[in-house]
C-alpha cells in the first residue's frame, strides 16, 4: 500500500504532538479517536498514551498475607490415658480399628505417616484407654513432625 506524502504529514504530526505524560483515561480515549480520525485510510495504528496506574493491581491467585498456623494446644504425649471417646473428639474417627483381645488399636492414617494406638483396659472398670502410641512414615523417611498436628488439624476441619 502507498502512502501519500500528505498521510505521512498527518501521522507524523500525530506522533510529535502526542503528551509525553500519561493521560488521564477520558483524555486517552478521546486522543484516541482524534488520532484515528486523522489516520482512517492510512493503514497507520494510532498513538496511545500509557496510562498511569497510582498502585500495582493485586494478582487475585497470589494470596495477600500468609495465614498463621493455627494453635494446637495437645502433644502426643496427650493421648496417654485417653479413652477411645477422648481421642475421636481430638482426633476424629479412626480410619481403621482392630481388636486384639485385651487391646483395641485405632489407626489414623495420613499421607506422610500413620498414627497407632494402643488402648488397654485400665482402673478398676477395666474402661480401655491409651497406654502407648506409636506415628511412623508411610515411606522411608522418618515420620515428619507435624504428623500428630496434622491430624488434630484434619479433625477440626471436619468438624467447623
Amino acid at each position: 500500500m502507498k502512502l501519500s506524502l500528505a498521510a505521512l504529514v498527518l501521522v507524523a504530526a500525530a506522533c510529535s504532538s502526542a503528551p509525553s505524560e500519561p493521560a488521564a483515561s477520558s483524555d486517552a480515549l478521546g486522543l484516541y479517536a482524534a488520532t484515528y480520525s486523522a489516520l482512517r485510510g492510512t493503514g497507520a495504528a494510532p498513538y496511545l498514551a500509557p496510562i498511569a496506574v497510582s498502585e500495582p493491581v493485586p494478582d487475585p491467585m497470589v494470596a495477600s498475607a500468609t495465614p498463621e498456623p493455627p494453635e494446637i494446644e495437645a502433644t502426643p504425649s496427650d493421648l496417654f490415658g485417653l479413652d477411645e471417646a477422648a481421642i475421636t473428639a481430638l482426633l476424629g474417627p479412626a480410619h481403621y480399628t482392630r481388636n486384639e483381645p485385651p487391646a483395641r488399636v485405632l489407626q489414623y492414617a495420613g499421607l506422610t505417616c500413620v498414627l497407632d494406638l494402643f488402648l488397654y483396659p485400665e482402673g478398676p472398670n477395666g474402661t480401655l484407654a491409651t497406654v502407648y502410641f506409636e506415628m511412623r512414615p508411610t515411606g522411608d523417611a522418618p515420620a515428619p513432625s507435624g504428623c500428630f498436628t496434622g491430624f488434630v488439624l484434619a479433625a477440626r476441619r471436619s468438624v467447623y
